[in-house]
């Protein structure tokens, strides 16, 4: 089981501004009065990026967020994913939650670190690579720097994933590494991808948007550019179950 469609509302996150950020998620979503049945995706830490110095504020205010995320997905009865600050104790992760109808389903932690923008100064990793149980099936999850290990796209579609969810803040730099590390976690392990990068700049960092929607084979259903869009791709299970009858490199998990 698949959701029938993906999207991506790729934006550029405002450092620090959650309250205008949310409300930019909120009125866009509802502006395109997307139909039911379909997932979709923001981008890294959406609410108010890397804004370290208010690292305790906004996790405080994830639960209410989350509320949002909720009834906006209840409204048009869609999964909508994305990542935010979450406080366990002393500790911090940057985890990706999956809001549906009935509420929060599941989430993934981050599992790899990005120390060039200290990431690991102030997060800590997740430890269990596992998919999201969700109304629209199993998804697994990556949260921008993870898309460079294979192994984590692996294990969860190895549990059963049919199709991975990304959210990024991927710098424009190396934006020819996103396309093609997607594209190469699409044909290993011959899934859907639906990945949201941020467009925009922050602390002298042009991100490079470019969000995309991936067949099982590898084939780019949708991309999007460098500015703020809506993405959109329709998503066919005959695909995946045609990919998968010719042969398979999918690798059951063992555990």
């Amino acid at each position: 089981m698949i959701p029938t469609y993906a999207a991506c509302l790729q934006f550029d996150v405002a450092l620090g501004a959650g309250t205008d950020n949310l409300a930019l998620v909120k009125d866009f979503i509802s502006g395109q009065k997307p139909p039911a049945g379909g997932l979709i995706v923001l981008p890294e830490l959406f609410y108010a990026g890397f804004a370290y110095p208010s690292l305790a504020d906004q996790a405080a205010v994830t639960p209410s967020v989350l509320t949002e995320l909720v009834d906006l997905a209840a409204t048009f009865e869609i999964i909508i994913a994305g990542s935010l600050m979450e406080r366990l104790g002393d500790d911090y992760y940057n985890t990706m939650y999956y809001c549906g109808a009935d509420g929060v389903m599941g989430a993934y932690r981050k599992q790899r670190l990005f120390a060039p923008m200290d990431e690991d100064r102030y997060f800590r990793p997740g430890d269990d690579p596992r998919p999201v149980k969700t109304t629209m099936g199993l998804m697994a999850s990556l949260v921008c720097f993870d898309l460079r290990f294979p192994q984590l796209a692996g294990v969860q579609v190895g549990a059963g994933a049919p199709l991975l969810a990304v959210c990024g803040q991927w710098p424009k730099a190396r934006i020819d590494h996103w396309r093609i590390l997607l594209r190469a976690r699409a044909i290993e392990n011959q899934v859907f991808v639906v990945a949201c990068n941020r467009c925009g700049e922050s602390a002298g960092i042009l991100f490079g948007g470019s969000s995309m929607i991936i067949a099982p084979d590898g084939e780019v259903l949708a991309e999007a550019g460098d500015g703020q869009q809506w993405l959109v791709a329709d998503l066919d299970p005959e695909r995946l179950s045609l990919v998968r009858s010719l042969f398979t490199t999918v690798l059951p998990d063992p555990v």
